[in-house]
């Protein structure tokens, strides 16, 4: 969070940047006796989204098709870096249609 001030109840963290957040998250799996995670998600904003990228290797997207007003939106994707692997409509099964889709880092020589 950009807010200094954010007070979270106890068993929660706050990190005020990436490589906090970062290391939040290795205490974590410290605490765990864990050594690694498989995956680890990131929750917005798009400045967040786009600081992250470097670090991603894999990006679960959902796509929602509806038009709203809003000044944050997620980083376009470059398709030199980034192959769409899997995709799955949702269509019928929602009021709102959206997709979920799965993107791979490519491997770049």
């Amino acid at each position: 969070t950009r807010d200094p001030t954010l007070a979270l109840p106890s068993g929660l963290n706050v990190a005020h940047d990436i490589r906090e957040a970062l290391m939040l998250a290795e205490t974590h799996l410290a605490s765990l006796n864990e050594t690694s995670a498989d995956d680890v998600f990131v929750i917005g904003g798009g400045q967040l989204y786009q600081e992250m990228l470097d670090c991603a290797t894999r990006i679960y997207l959902t796509l929602v098709d509806i038009s709203v007003e809003g000044d944050a939106y997620f980083p376009q994707l470059d398709d030199r870096l980034w192959e769409l692997t899997e995709i799955h409509e949702c269509a019928g099964s929602a009021s709102i249609p959206h997709k979920y889709c799965i993107y791979e880092r490519r491997m770049v020589n």
